[in-house]
């Protein structure tokens, strides 16, 4: 989940409550407890994926993508946005097979640009 502008709350059972600034990142791991909510009155422009498989399970093995510590600060870029509508547009265009591929590709990317701001 990016949020892009905005506030909020998340709370996660390994963490507790933390505020959600414009530019947060929080991933939400498979049976771990979790809430999130905008600020009341204001709101936030989220973008998020979801995945699951193989090599989804060996990224979230690596220390960036963590149970832990769920919470990223990648700041406000942009063109991040950009990365969430790009599977709508290749569902639209592509063919079967090569939307699976397309998406999968373009759901690596956003992890890729995800862990080089937490792990450089």
């Amino acid at each position: 989940m990016y949020i892009y502008s905005g506030s909020g709350v998340f709370e996660v059972e390994k963490v507790g409550k933390v505020t959600i600034e414009p530019g947060s990142v929080f991933l939400l791991f498979p049976d771990i407890w979790h809430t999130y909510s905008p600020a009341f009155g204001q709101g936030w422009e989220e973008y998020w994926v979801g995945f699951t498989g193989v090599y989804a399970e060996y990224l979230m093995q690596h220390e960036c993508f963590n149970p832990d510590n769920p919470l990223i600060h990648m700041g406000v870029q942009h063109g991040v946005p950009e990365y969430f509508h790009l599977p709508h547009i290749a569902i639209m265009k592509a063919k079967e097979k090569a939307f699976t591929a397309m998406v999968l590709c373009l759901t690596i990317q956003l992890l890729g640009l995800v862990y080089t701001t937490k792990c450089k």
